[in-house]
């Protein structure tokens, strides 16, 4: 999925994120590591269901935190994924990079 670019990574946000960081309010952004959802679940309000779950990179994740870190001091995140903790392989992946 890394041949779509960040947004975050491409500077689209830095407008905004500068806003935040003068007014010192809601410092925190939400990243997303996967796109789809498998299970179709009735109360869901995203209503995103797909045959296949696709990821992005555990690098792809990092650059976009570091960017955030060390380019506009955001300390926290929120990660915006049905599926984070679907994969238990998937989460080797992000623990070991």
């Amino acid at each position: 999925m890394d041949e779509y670019c960040s947004p975050i990574l491409k500077h689209l946000f830095d407008d905004i994120l500068s806003l935040r960081s003068l007014r010192k309010v809601n410092k925190s952004v939400n990243l997303t590591s996967s796109i789809g959802c498998k299970f179709n679940c009735y109360f869901c309000p995203r209503g995103n269901h797909f045959e296949n779950v696709r990821y992005f990179t555990p690098q792809r994740i990092y650059d976009e935190i570091e960017y955030l870190v060390e380019v506009h001091r955001i300390f926290h995140f929120y990660i915006n994924d049905e599926v984070f903790f679907y994969d238990k392989s998937r989460l080797e992946d992000l623990k070991s990079e």
